[in-house]
């Protein structure tokens, strides 16, 4: 999963970075490629005999899905950043990606930060988009996980998108100096809409619905927090170091 990671990340920083040449391109993709079948050939003395032991068991069978099928809405993965809901263990797909309720607003602030450029936007967006293309879409969750259906704790992948969503909303964090409060009250309400549309729409049995409650007087603590240090003394909002 690193290793598929790295790659699609290798061409989104080509994006970021943006490059002189096209000569320039292939050096630097050349050079990905050497030292990432360098530390494959270190690796091979313990991943060659984990593979060859797999092949003996239920994980050796291939069979790739004939059809392409999706297991959920987007709407319906989002809303399991929301906390205390059920965690999933079983055969049923759903990803387990709670890194806090403050993601809501904080993408929303990545979004709209002037001090992000639209490149560095549109790239983390796309990518977060790719990976909730991978937990809801069969073959792309068959592809991640070596090829094999995991027989549980699905979506493994998730810890890769958690870190993701962590990094855009510290590059967000970094900007709040340069956001209004007017764009904090902005990605509170739809922080807040958004959670209200789950409440209406997600029906799976892992939603209490008091999660929902708490979720939406977290958001306003974070709201609120926001608002004090972006007010507090006559220097105001310190960027952080």
């Amino acid at each position: 999963m690193i290793c598929m990671f790295l790659v699609l990340w290798f061409f989104a920083l080509q994006v970021l970075k943006g490059w002189k040449s096209f000569r320039e391109l292939i050096v630097t993709g050349a050079q990905f490629l050497v030292y990432s079948l360098a530390a494959g050939g270190l690796a091979a003395v313990v991943l060659l005999p984990a593979a060859l032991a797999l092949q003996t068991t239920a994980s050796g069978d291939f069979n790739f899905p004939k059809t392409i099928d999706s297991y959920f809405s987007i709407i319906d993965m989002m809303a399991r950043h929301i906390g205390n809901v059920g965690t999933e263990i079983g055969l049923n797909h759903w990803p387990n990606i709670y890194c806090g309720v403050a993601v809501y607003m904080f993408l929303v602030l990545f979004a709209v930060c002037r001090k992000i450029t639209v490149r560095e936007k549109a790239v983390y967006l796309l990518t977060l988009l790719f990976f909730y293309l991978s937990f809801s879409t069969n073959v792309l969750n068959f592809i991640w996980h070596g090829f094999h259906y995991p027989n549980s704790l699905p979506c493994r992948q998730s810890f890769i998108y958690i870190f993701l969503v962590l990094a855009m909303c510290y590059r967000a964090y970094m900007h709040l100096g340069d956001i209004s409060l007017r764009q904090v009250a902005m990605a509170f309400w739809i922080s807040v809409g958004f959670v209200l549309i789950a409440e209406k729409t997600v029906l799976e049995e892992h939603f209490h619905f008091s999660v929902f409650y708490v979720a939406i007087l977290f958001l306003a603590v974070y709201a609120g927090i926001i608002y004090y240090y972006k007010n507090r003394g006559a220097a105001g909002w310190r960027r952080p170091s």
